[in-house]
């Protein structure tokens, strides 16, 4: 079984705990600085959202919007962050804030999640 969204938010969390992990305007990049995929192997850095797409195991370049990607986990949580940000969108949320803001925001998702059991 994989990952609920507690676990997503956390290991994503993780992903972009140190700053110089974490970006802005892209959802990854590579230690050069070039844009990659989130699940790229190259990829050093990622914005949030890229962080749960590279845990959850989706390719956003990739997506065809499939009942495939509606079902994802990568979905179900950025649709889950996006509610605790209050619609602002993932990647909105993440280039107007900094890194400090993005984690305190993120270790509050986690909470809200655990105590929804998600």
């Amino acid at each position: 079984m994989g990952l609920n969204i507690s676990e997503t938010l956390k290991a994503a969390r993780e992903k972009i705990a140190d700053e110089n992990h974490w970006t802005t305007h892209s959802y990854a990049k590579s230690f050069d600085g070039d844009v990659v995929n989130a699940d790229n192997k190259l990829a050093c850095k990622w914005c949030l959202s890229g962080a749960v797409y590279a845990v959850a195991g989706w390719n956003i370049n990739a997506a065809s919007y499939s009942t495939a990607y509606y079902s994802s986990m990568s979905y179900k949580t950025i649709r889950f962050i996006e509610k605790c940000a209050d619609g602002l969108s993932v990647p909105k949320f993440n280039d107007t804030h900094s890194h400090s803001e993005v984690i305190s925001f993120l270790d509050e998702c986690i909470v809200k999640a655990e105590n929804l059991s998600i």
